[in-house]
């Protein structure tokens, strides 16, 4: 009797010793399973973070100085050089011009002449025209609206690093256009001829005007009448015209405005140094960004892993340089 049978199975269900399943068990112990593999996972990789304003901000901050000294010093950099830059003068004059001059103020024989004064320091004469043809600029001013053919404003300026010499090469461009616009040789006899034809078409217009003004009788003679005499002002306006091209422009029917004398500078980089502190301060933005943006990567696997690819691809020409 004391010895028990062991091969009879042992009833366990009445030992308080023996813990039983319940019937949630099975579901706790999977929570656990997940529980205990979320932790594993926060701490091999640390907590998901992302790089957002408040890491800007403390990359801006600790690199404060920089982001004020860096900029500043390039703009003063910038100020000292604009103002060691040669400084140049604007010499400009109005002209009342009839037509398209720029052409006729702009060819080759005006431009020569006008060398032949301020040879320039090239040695070609390609390239002292094209010096000469840099200098000045012929700009066509809006005026009042008129007819066509009537005279129009343009402005010419001429730049130089001496004011004086701007205002002479003004002078110089003008009294030139104005001397060789006058016509000469077979141009000349060409107009002559033109104004003769038209002095005798005049007067056979005149005689035909007073044989026919004892004649108004009728209606026939009133029409031609009226006819010839819008005949004869059109000859008179042709001679006239054709007398101006002989004589050619004169100064006080084209000068609007003496070429100026220049007594103020002009700068050819306006705001350097504003420009250069400003163009710095974003490239030392973009720079501090960048190098937050790479130790931020570091701390995470994922992005490290991708740094490293970039590191990779760019060592060859790490390499190179």
């Amino acid at each position: 009797m004391m010895d028990e049978d062991l091969s009879r199975p042992v009833d366990r269900t009445s030992d308080p010793s023996v813990t039983r399943p319940g019937p949630h068990s099975e579901d706790q112990a999977d929570m656990s399973e997940k529980g205990r593999t979320s932790i594993d996972n926060t701490n091999a990789t640390g907590p998901v973070d992302h790089f957002g304003w408040l890491d800007i901000i403390l990359a801006f901050s600790r690199n404060l100085k920089w982001l004020i000294l860096v900029p500043l010093t390039a703009g003063v950099l910038a100020h000292m050089a604009s103002n060691a830059l040669p400084k140049y003068y604007k010499s400009t004059a109005l002209l009342r011009v009839v037509g398209d001059v720029e052409a006729d103020i702009r060819s080759p024989i005006v431009i020569d002449q006008v060398l032949k004064i301020f040879p320039g320091p090239e040695r070609s004469v390609d390239l002292r025209r094209a010096w000469l043809g840099d200098k000045f600029t012929l700009t066509r001013l809006r005026g009042p609206a008129g007819k066509v053919g009537d005279p129009t404003p343009l402005l010419l300026t001429v730049t130089d690093e001496d004011p004086e010499t701007a205002r002479k090469i003004t002078a110089s461009i003008i009294e030139t256009w104005l001397k060789l616009m006058k016509p000469a040789g077979t141009d000349a006899k060409s107009i002559e001829n033109q104004v003769k034809l038209s002095t005798l078409e005049l007067s056979s217009v005149d005689a035909a005007i007073k044989k026919i003004e004892g004649e108004l009788g009728n209606g026939q003679s009133a029409e031609t009448l009226a006819a010839l005499y819008t005949l004869r002002k059109t000859y008179k306006k042709e001679i006239l015209e054709f007398n101006a091209r002989l004589q050619g422009y004169q100064p006080d029917q084209v000068i609007v405005s003496a070429p100026t004398l220049p007594d103020e500078a002009i700068k050819r980089i306006k705001l350097a140094g504003p420009i250069a502190a400003m163009l710095m301060l974003l490239a030392s933005a973009g720079v501090v960004l960048a190098r937050a943006a790479f130790h931020f990567g570091h701390a995470d696997p994922g992005r490290a892993a991708k740094l490293s690819q970039i590191k990779a691809a760019l060592e060859p020409w790490r390499r190179d340089a």
